[in-house]
């Protein structure tokens, strides 16, 4: 038990995600029961976390996944979106490196990406504005295959929760918190706004379908800049954003600029 508690503790998928978007998402949604749901929910592995209200035996499971705009060239191979961290990781190991071996003064601009770009030899050149298609099929794929993905474990995770609480709630609710990891964010083109318009995927054509046909209750959405989105199963398809139609607009590549003086230690 012991070992279970420590392994929960390390992941905290739900907490880290209730921090970033829970103040918006309350803002956005009043006092529905979602926001009170998630606000009460604790951490857990495999699912993620979940909600049980004992005085109405509901018992809501929580699991959360990223997705981003870059491509998955093989079956498994993770996107550059979902190891973004390892490559800001990795170049700051190099700069490190680089100030060992420098003068008193250090200076580097990296370049961290994310996205589609055009090599020529040794140079790369990112175009902003470009392969919005591409963009936009990568963001829909990626979202289905872990939905899908994610959707498959749903009997197992209510197993291992029951297991947890030892009762059989009368009432089993599934809610997955998708996140977007797009650095600054995942827009799509708009006419009458210059810098586009964000992607809220709950409020999309591609999400409803797929969420229609499926075991999940409902989903809460996040990204960058505080923006959330709710779905729920059983929603209407219509009036909603067909993203098929829609070209996509992300900054493929952002700089890590780093300036360092050394000091001598005596």
């Amino acid at each position: 038990m012991i070992k279970q508690i420590e392994r929960v503790m390390k992941k905290q998928e739900v907490t880290h995600f209730k921090k970033r978007y829970i103040d918006c998402l309350k803002n956005n949604n009043g006092n529905s029961n979602i926001c009170e749901w998630l606000e009460n929910a604790v951490d857990f592995e495999g699912p993620d976390g979940y909600y049980f209200d004992s005085s109405k035996n509901l018992l809501v499971i929580f699991e959360h996944f990223d997705i981003d705009c870059s491509e998955r060239l093989k079956k498994g191979e993770k996107s550059i979106g979902s190891t973004l961290q390892k490559n800001y990781t990795d170049k700051y190991k190099e700069v490190q490196e680089e100030i060992q071996t420098s003068n008193d003064y250090y200076e580097s601009t990296k370049i961290i990406g994310q996205g589609y770009y055009e090599q020529d030899g040794n140079n790369i050149t990112y175009h902003f504005g470009h392969d919005g298609d591409k963009y936009r099929n990568n963001f829909v794929n990626n979202f289905y295959d872990s939905f899908k993905k994610h959707s498959s474990k749903i009997e197992k995770y209510k197993n291992n929760i029951i297991k947890e609480l030892r009762t059989q709630p009368s009432e089993i609710k599934v809610c997955f918190l998708v996140e977007d990891k797009t650095m600054c964010g995942t827009y799509f083109l708009n006419a009458k706004k210059s810098q586009g318009e964000p992607v809220v995927l709950t409020d999309t054509l591609q999400f409803q379908t797929i969420i229609n046909n499926s075991s999940v209750d409902c989903v809460i959405y996040g990204q960058q800049h505080k923006i959330t989105g709710v779905g729920y199963k059983g929603d209407s398809e219509l009036n909603k954003i067909d993203l098929s139609k829609k070209e996509f607009w992300i900054i493929p590549a952002f700089p890590y600029i780093t300036a360092a003086k050394k000091i001598e230690l005596t």
